[in-house]
């Protein structure tokens, strides 16, 4: 006899379902009322689930508005800002300073070019004196001076060199040369008569 493929029915009433156990057919038809009330009876489970009273939701709690934000003042602010800047320029040994500037005219009289005030700048009790740089457009009418004044108690002006002329652009150095607080450390021009374009720079920092 051959072998029968899956659900097919034999003439002698056998059929194969497909976990590959044999049926007769009479048996299965026979069992179609009970399947029927299975399916009838799981359908009313699922009628009585639906039917039945759902619970009410949890309920939900009231929205609090947050609290209004108090903004610090402004100037508040900007004094924290200026005590933590001061506090941290505490810790810093040196800062640079730069001061550089122009004088246009034609002045016999000598006219301070740039200037500089030990301390003033980032309140440092003592400042280095780095370089001095000076030009003109016009050298050979030009001529530049150099003073430095002592503060209280010295109360001491000295002046470093005077009636200078230069033949090109000029940078002094001054390595390792401090400078007491409120020192004035003065570059100063004037003209023999033309006009004169004289740029000066002094560079340095300011420590404690």
């Amino acid at each position: 006899m051959a072998t029968p493929h899956e659900g097919e029915v034999y003439a002698d009433g056998y059929i194969k379902v497909p976990a590959g156990r044999w049926f007769h057919l009479m048996d299965a038809l026979s069992r179609k009322g009970d399947l029927e009330e299975a399916i009838l009876r799981v359908l009313g489970k699922i009628n009585e689930k639906l039917a039945a009273p759902r619970p009410a939701p949890p309920a939900v709690p009231p929205i609090v508005p947050p609290a209004p934000i108090a903004w610090t003042p402004l100037t508040d602010r900007l004094d924290v800002i200026t005590r933590d800047f001061r506090e941290y320029l505490g810790y810093i040994k040196s800062l640079p300073i730069a001061r550089v500037a122009r004088y246009t005219g034609a002045a016999v009289t000598w006219q301070t070019l740039v200037s500089w005030n030990v301390g003033r700048i980032w309140a440092k009790r003592f400042g280095m004196l780095r370089e001095i740089s000076m030009i003109s457009n016009n050298l050979p009418n030009t001529r530049f001076r150099l003073r430095i004044e002592l503060g209280s108690p010295l109360n001491t002006k000295v002046t470093i060199f005077d009636e200078v002329t230069i033949q090109a652009a000029l940078t002094l150095p001054f390595p390792e040369n401090l400078l007491p607080y409120d020192t004035w450390v003065y570059l100063d021009v004037r003209s023999l008569g033309p006009a004169i374009v004289a740029d000066g720079a002094v560079a340095g920092s300011e420590w404690s």
